[in-house]
């Protein structure tokens, strides 16, 4: 509800330290964490919220058990401020970088195995094409990426996550590329002399991934009820890409990994694809929306995106 015009009269003007607060509050869900987040004290943080509210004439946050939300009004604001509070994070190294009194720097948000697996080529080329730009990666978890972009940890991101926290205004995912779910066996497996090959066929040998947060969530999902975790006796459980293939390779079961499909198989195993099955993953470059893409970031994230689509042989098809 509108407050009365008779309250606003003191607050002349909208200032960057009101929308800095009403922001970080929104985004954090608490006045406390806002007030940690920048350095401000819990009244100092409230005060500036209240300050807004009666400027604009409209509740734009309302308190739970648990923190605070945005009201109807709350989301609106959030919605047209991101942009402008992205762009001004980024104000500082956008001028010196243009300026040319900072060595440009490009970081990069992503898993070990997009790293080492997929990005290669690319940063080689990129390289040549930008010399004068220093790559950067920041290894971490799939669910950790958004939120590196968005406090200004990385500059852009590389995940299998589509889609923002719900009400969080400040980040942006556009597709990138799409990955073969491939199973790895031996050579000499039994799955390997097998002309066809099901998900299904699974259940009956050790898998070595880890089931929680395999690949993507949806590949995880359409594992557990196949069973594809059921098969004894599991002596190694890994997460990580390389440490699944290293495992497969020491005869400790069969394997699941992510590959780009124009990528060649990996001579020392034998490879199928089970994407027919269990679907092509999507990779997603993430970045803050609002905030002035270099174009150095803009040339590398187009870039990936022309390697990663090009056609070429795949693992056999199951």
């Amino acid at each position: 509800m509108p407050l009365p015009t008779s309250q606003r009269h003191a607050y002349k003007e909208i200032t960057l330290p009101q929308i800095r607060c009403f922001c970080d509050s929104v985004r954090l869900g608490s006045f406390k964490a806002a007030a940690k987040s920048l350095g401000l004290s819990h009244p100092t943080v409230l005060s500036q919220v209240h300050s807004l509210e009666h400027h604009l004439g409209a509740k734009l946050l309302e308190t739970h058990a648990r923190g605070c939300r945005p009201t109807a009004e709350g989301r609106l604001l959030a919605v047209m401020v991101a942009p402008l509070v992205a762009g001004f994070n980024s104000l500082e190294h956008t001028f010196q970088e243009v300026r040319g009194k900072e060595v440009q720097r490009l970081i990069v948000a992503t898993t070990p195995r997009i790293i080492v697996d997929d990005l290669p080529n690319c940063v080689v080329a990129f390289s040549k094409a930008w010399p004068n730009v220093q790559v950067t990666f920041e290894e971490m978890r799939m669910e950790e990426i958004p939120e590196a972009v968005e406090t200004g940890k990385a500059d852009l991101g590389l995940t299998t996550t589509s889609s923002p926290t719900p009400g969080n205004a400040w980040i942006a995912f556009e597709p990138a590329y799409e990955l073969e779910v491939v199973l790895v066996t031996p050579k000499d497996h039994p799955l390997a002399r097998r002309r066809k090959v099901s998900a299904r066929d699974l259940s009956e040998y050790p898998l070595v991934n880890a089931s929680p947060g395999i690949l993507d969530p949806a590949v995880s999902i359409a594992l557990k009820m196949l069973n594809a975790f059921q098969a004894e006796p599991r002596r190694v459980e890994a997460a990580n890409a390389a440490a699944v293939l290293r495992y497969v390779e020491l005869g400790f079961g069969v394997g699941l990994t992510l590959r780009v499909p124009s990528h060649l198989a990996d001579p020392k195993f034998h490879e199928r694809s089970l994407s027919r099955e269990l679907g092509r993953v999507k990779v997603h470059l993430v970045w803050r929306k609002g905030s002035l893409m270099m174009p150095h970031a803009r040339a590398f994230a187009d870039l990936v995106k022309v390697f990663l689509n090009r056609k070429s042989s795949k693992p056999k098809q199951a």
